[in-house]
């Protein structure tokens, strides 16, 4: 999809935080993650005002809807310790966040564990029920899992708009969390994603 908007703030409009709190043991995924996001997302911007960002690692093409900020910290994958890299930013009660794992030398077994306890992860931290999953494709060689769900925070209702995918040695997923009539604009961002060249 081809978007003709103008990007004033340029693709270096990122902030970049570090965390370096160990984690311990797999069954804190979920909690790390939502931890991450609480973190990352803590500001936000009134209005909407789309910009590139490159997400590192992995050098990804995205739009953001206001200045994004980074958070990376090491989590647990079987015996391994991987690097966890989120991009995000907010505006109104509106989030979108690019998470990157590097697999390092990770076993395909492992890429998949990782993809999907960051699907599962997702999901926990709004008791997420899956309305809709559908297998998309980001490029030819590169087969994404789309999926939407309904749950709640903080007590409210909430919509998730998720991809899922591996490219090269890296597991990432974007993530859109919103009220229903935010559909539109999780498609700006989904239809943004690009793969560096």
């Amino acid at each position: 999809m081809a978007l003709t908007r103008s990007y004033p703030h340029g693709q270096h409009d990122v902030e970049r935080r570090s965390s370096r709190v160990p984690v311990r043991g797999a069954a804190r995924f979920a909690a790390l993650l939502s931890g991450l996001a609480m973190a990352l997302l803590a500001g936000c911007s009134p209005e909407f005002n789309w910009r590139e960002v490159r997400i590192e690692p992995g050098g990804f093409q995205v739009l953001m809807p206001s200045k994004a900020e980074q958070l990376t910290r090491r989590v647990p994958l079987g015996d391994e310790a991987l690097s966890m890299h989120m991009t995000g930013s907010r505006v109104g009660p509106v989030s979108f966040t690019v998470t990157v794992v590097e697999l390092g030398s990770a076993t395909k077994e492992a890429s998949e564990q990782a993809l999907h306890r960051m699907e599962q992860a997702m999901l926990r931290n709004i008791g997420g029920r899956v309305l809709e999953r559908a297998s998309l494709s980001l490029a030819p060689s590169t087969v994404v899992l789309g999926l939407r769900a309904q749950g709640q925070a903080q007590g409210k209702p909430i919509m998730m708009w998720a991809r899922f995918f591996r490219w090269q040695a890296y597991a990432v997923q974007a993530v859109v969390l919103g009220g229903e009539a935010d559909g539109d604009k999780a498609e700006t961002f989904f239809g943004s994603l690009r793969l560096p060249p």
